[in-house]
């Protein structure tokens, strides 16, 4: 379990700013009409119409073009989830993205014929959102015990998930985006804000280093 003590986060958060460009895409503080925020959806998926998202109004001469936010935020507890939230909105961010192993498929579907957990990254979501972070990206990483082609811990030589579980992959990654696109239909309760922007895993040749056609099967 990975353990980091307020202090700890402080003064990696005032030492780097753990800041990173997430995305070069507009993000639309007031939404035109007929605009729709986008999201990942799962292949073979038809993408559902969301209603325009409540946010924050810009400050003036805001251009809105990149969105800077930290990253990897630790989400092993509420009490860690909080302190972060507290400290990098004070700071002024309003993007984040949480550390991927903490919701891979593995860690959110214990197996095949197990239900979807999204207990852990609900916490995460939800208490960001209420603390003005208006913008997530998710890594999804499709390392698990039970799917993956050759999985051991973190790394693996082979991520990808076997072919006979390729369809559960996808139901995998459908599920998240549903719970999160803010369209009303399943989504989770009390979300503030669409989830617009996806990984498909996590640092390619590192911690996917599967082979390329497999990653991209999987793409």
């Amino acid at each position: 379990m990975i353990k980091h003590s307020l202090k700890s986060i402080r003064m990696v958060a005032l030492a780097g700013l753990m800041a990173l460009a997430l995305g070069c895409a507009p993000m639309e503080k007031t939404p035109t009409p007929g605009s729709e925020p986008t999201s990942t959806v799962a292949p073979g998926e038809t993408p559902k119409a969301t209603p325009p998202r409540a946010t924050s109004t810009p400050s003036a001469g805001s251009t809105n073009n990149i969105i800077i936010g930290v990253e990897y935020v630790i989400v092993d507890n509420q009490g860690q989830i909080d302190a972060q939230a507290d400290l990098f909105s004070e700071a002024g961010f309003r993007s984040a993205k949480p550390i991927p192993e903490a919701y891979s498929w593995g860690s959110m579907q214990s197996g095949p014929d197990a239900d979807i957990n999204f207990t852990k990254l609900d916490r995460y979501v939800r208490t960001f959102q209420e603390a003005g972070f208006t913008e997530t990206t998710l890594g999804l990483k499709s390392h698990s015990a039970w799917a993956s082609v050759d999985h051991s811990q973190l790394n693996s030589n082979n991520a990808a998930p076997k072919p006979e579980y390729r369809g559960l992959y996808v139901d995998w990654v459908t599920a998240v985006v549903e719970r999160y696109d803010h369209d009303g239909v399943d989504d989770m309760p009390g979300l503030l804000y669409p989830i617009r922007h996806y990984e498909i895993g996590s640092e390619f040749s590192s911690y996917e280093p599967e082979p390329v056609d497999e990653y991209l099967e999987m793409l």
